[in-house]
């Protein structure tokens, strides 16, 4: 199951991080941005620029993420693009659809888990139904469809 979820959210988070990242480079500069660090490493002032719009980039791609998410783990299908190709979807423990706020919260526990570099993650390993932390807290369950 941690292979299907892992592949679920590659299928659905690499697009919109590429999307994102093509909104910067071709509209937003960074394509100069990273010219001008590549043809001058030391200069503080491209390294600067370069830290400013990376942390644009990935505050864009995780509230996209975020929002992508909540809308379709809270929807009548329970199930994101990734996760419905894989045969999944998020439900609550008692097998119902996530409200908008559950969703909300599930994802927004999944990001804090990702901050140390995804160790929050191995503690599916460790506990008897394989759950992740932000399932457990809230009371939430990724299951296969039938």
């Amino acid at each position: 199951m941690f292979v299907r979820r892992l592949l679920a959210f590659l299928i659905d988070a690499v697009p919109i991080a590429l999307l994102v990242i093509a909104w910067f480079w071709f509209f937003q500069g960074f394509d100069v941005t990273v010219q001008q660090l590549q043809n001058a490493p030391q200069n503080s002032q491209y390294q600067l620029h370069y830290l400013q719009q990376f942390g644009d980039i990935r505050t864009l791609t995780a509230v996209l993420l975020l929002a992508y998410f909540v809308v379709f783990e809270s929807s009548a299908s329970q199930t994101t693009f990734g996760k419905k190709l894989m045969g999944l979807k998020v439900a609550s423990e008692e097998g119902q659809r996530l409200t908008r706020v559950g969703a909300l919260r599930r994802n927004l526990l999944k990001l804090v888990s990702l901050i140390p570099a995804g160790l929050l993650f191995i503690y599916a390993l460790f506990n008897r139904e394989r759950r992740f932390l932000h399932d457990r807290l809230t009371r939430s369950q990724t299951v296969r469809m039938r």
